[in-house]
């Protein structure tokens, strides 16, 4: 289809073709589903009303599709796109399909993760965009990074005016909800904070390829806010801990950050939820608080609220016994209980390699279910919220997941069997011999697939939170015994704190009282950082590439899979003692970071920022945990972090944290 402007567009033969031309096969990874109909692009092209001679950033030009649509309308292009095999062949497809429209330097091309892209990178590009003054976003973002790809622009960018943007249909819903609906969320409430947002369409599933398994809308946004920019972090962290705990009542749920005096002050009725205030509230509560001590406001690190670090390490960390769980408590009988449950982290991994050799046919299964390990697990003040509800009779279960970034998680019903939480219910129903009647919503804070047991953290939530529903009065060891068959680690998140884990990782024991010792020095004093990432790591590859460099070294292995060593307190003492890296020990450090090079850097960042800092992996990464020994050594990391950008967030964290439960609402 050729235009009057001498532009071609892609058809789906021109998209497969191009595809094939250059090797790329679309990847969920990247959320790459490639848009096929031109009658579709140009729509979008519309509706974003461009205009001749406008600036205009593309954020996945992906093979072009929308891109040739935004140079037929004269735009000047500057496109944001992570795969460099895509950034090289744009300006070939551009010059094939769009002779006529394009010019020297339109469009840009910027090579990069659209969530580290600067001001500079604009700057210096091409078309040299000055992000302070006006430009507008028309982008199919990846599906699985498209909220903080657009609050991170907001934030960055103030010359970001307009925008309309192809999301996955449940993101716009959450994107343009109002208060007291039952999608408002975080999202729509920080997306308020920069200007007014409204749903401007849909786009069925057949102009992508491959074909998506969910349904896309368009959300146009428009910057018409002027907001107290010394108050955004707070306001922001307010907004977050009201929607941790969406169930409870602000009274309840801004304990410790928000007092009821302040919140009658702002005007706010302590009794409702976060779901019934609009940004403007918001921002009143933020006043007061700020107002509190003159001069001075809470202290925040990336729109998160500062948790006191724990003073001692988990209570009985003693013997297993087979007593019944210590989360069940005599109550009458319940149809819904909520469950805070916390995210882990490895201090120290040792990974034997996989029992049978490379090529044999076990060999291709997943490696990591053929390997042993020893580890110090410890759970982290970072939060999922899991809210179970008992449905009637027959009428099956159900799966809510909300959250500014799930990840590869699946939303749609075919595929609600495959996430972990769900897999808990049914095996925690089948051992009871109940019916799944059951209703599970998981507010995800914890990175998917980040190295901190995002997954296994709900399943563990599910098991312990049913055990009460249902009443069955399960010991910890019997839920740890159900949740290692659905994943090794989900045995530690059944209680969280401090514990060994041997085996495949799913043998819990306690830890002795010499390393019990050198872990309170290393985490009960000191302050905790996660640098964390949109983006996650396969735990496969990371195995993969662990065999790989281990192969290269030609050292001598254990037998029969066994650890490569036992975890000791010299280990643990080895850390503050330790060379120039300072890390605790982890098998799987150097393959995450030949893998996930920013993890690497921000590694050396940490252990550069100042002395006595301790900064290591956790598990298959990519998250890296910097354990520090004072608050200025903390904010040097911080500095250093939001300099680089090799973290996309910083959260403070206690250390180590429970699994809790409540039943208020």
């Amino acid at each position: 289809m050729t235009s009057e402007a001498g532009v071609r567009l892609l058809g789906a033969h021109d998209v497969q073709r191009l595809a094939a031309s250059i090797g790329i096969k679309p990847t969920k990874k990247l959320g790459q589903n490639f848009m096929i109909d031109p009658g579709t692009v140009r729509r979008i092209t519309r509706l974003s009303g461009v205009q001749e001679g406008q600036h205009v950033v593309e954020v996945g030009p992906g093979l072009g599709s929308l891109t040739l649509a935004l140079l037929e309308a004269g735009a000047k292009v500057t496109a944001v796109e992570i795969d460099p095999v895509l950034a090289r062949q744009l300006p070939s497809t551009v010059a094939q399909y769009a002779p006529e429209a394009a010019e020297e330097g339109n469009p840009a091309i910027i090579t990069t993760d659209a969530l580290q892209v600067t001001a500079a990178d604009f700057r210096n590009s091409a078309s040299g965009l000055d992000t302070t003054q006006p430009f507008t976003l028309v982008s199919n973002l990846p599906y699985n990074v498209a909220t903080p790809i657009l609050l991170t622009f907001l934030e960055r960018f103030s010359g970001l005016h307009d925008a309309l943007v192809l999301v996955q249909s449940e993101v716009a819903d959450r994107l343009s909800a109002t208060p007291g609906s039952k999608i408002y969320g975080s999202p729509s409430v920080k997306l308020a904070w920069y200007g007014s947002s409204q749903k401007a369409g849909t786009v069925g599933r057949n102009v992508f390829w491959p074909v998506p398994n969910v349904d896309s809308s368009l959300v146009a946004f428009t910057r018409d806010a002027k907001r107290p920019e010394n108050l955004r972090e707070l306001t922001f962290s307010i907004i977050d801990a009201a929607f941790a705990q969406r169930r409870k009542t602000l009274r309840a749920a801004l304990k410790g950050l928000v007092t009821v005096d302040q919140l009658k002050a702002a005007g706010i009725d302590p009794s409702l939820r976060g779901e019934k205030l609009s940004i403007d509230d918001f921002i009143a509560i933020a006043q007061q608080v700020a107002g509190a001590v003159p001069g001075s406001r809470p202290k925040v690190v990336s729109g998160l609220s500062t948790p006191a670090v724990s003073e001692t390490l988990l209570a009985g960390n003693t013997a297993e016994t087979e007593a019944a769980a210590p989360h069940r408590r005599k109550t009458a009988r319940r149809t819904f209980l909520q469950i805070r449950t916390p995210a882990k982290i490895n201090v120290t991994l040792h990974v034997g390699m996989p029992a049978k050799a490379p090529g044999t046919d076990d060999d291709a299964n997943d490696a990591t279910t053929q390997r042993s390990m020893e580890t110090v697990y410890c759970s982290v003040g970072l939060y999922d919220d899991v809210e179970l509800t008992l449905k009637k009779r027959g009428a099956g279960f159900s799966l809510d997941l909300e959250g500014d970034n799930l990840g590869d998680l699946v939303l749609d019903t075919s595929d609600m069997r495959d996430n972990l939480a769900v897999q808990a219910l049914f095996a925690l129903a089948k051992e009871a011999g109940k019916a799944p009647n059951v209703g599970i919503r998981i507010a995800k804070r914890i990175p998917v697939s980040g190295g901190l047991g995002s997954a296994s953290a709900d399943a563990a939530a599910v098991l312990v939170g049913l055990n009460e529903l249902w009443e069955l009065g399960y010991s910890t060891a019997k839920l740890r015994s159900i949740g290692a068959s659905l994943r090794p680690e989900v045995a530690f998140c059944i209680t969280g704190g401090v514990f060994k884990g041997s085996g495949a990782g799913d043998i819990i024991s306690p830890i002795d009282t010499e390393t019990l010792g050198t872990l309170s020095t290393l985490l009960a004093s000191s302050t905790v950082l996660l640098g964390t990432y949109h983006e996650g790591l396969s735990t496969p590859d990371v195995y993969a590439e662990f065999d790989r460099q281990r192969a290269a070294e030609e050292r001598p292995t254990t037998d029969s899979g066994s650890a490569a060593s036992s975890v000791s307190a010299a280990d643990l003492h080895s850390v503050a003692d330790s060379s120039s890296e300072g890390t605790c020990h982890n098998d799987l450090g150097n393959p995450v970071t030949a893998l996930y090079p920013r993890a690497g850097a921000a590694l050396h960042d940490a252990l550069s920022a100042a002395p006595g800092v301790q900064a290591f992996i956790s598990g298959s990464g990519p998250t890296v945990v910097a354990c520090l020994p004072d608050a200025k050594s903390a904010w040097k990391v911080i500095g250093a972090w939001k300099q680089s950008r090799n973290v996309d967030r910083i959260v403070r964290v206690e250390a180590p944290a429970e699994i809790s439960i409540s039943s208020e609402v």
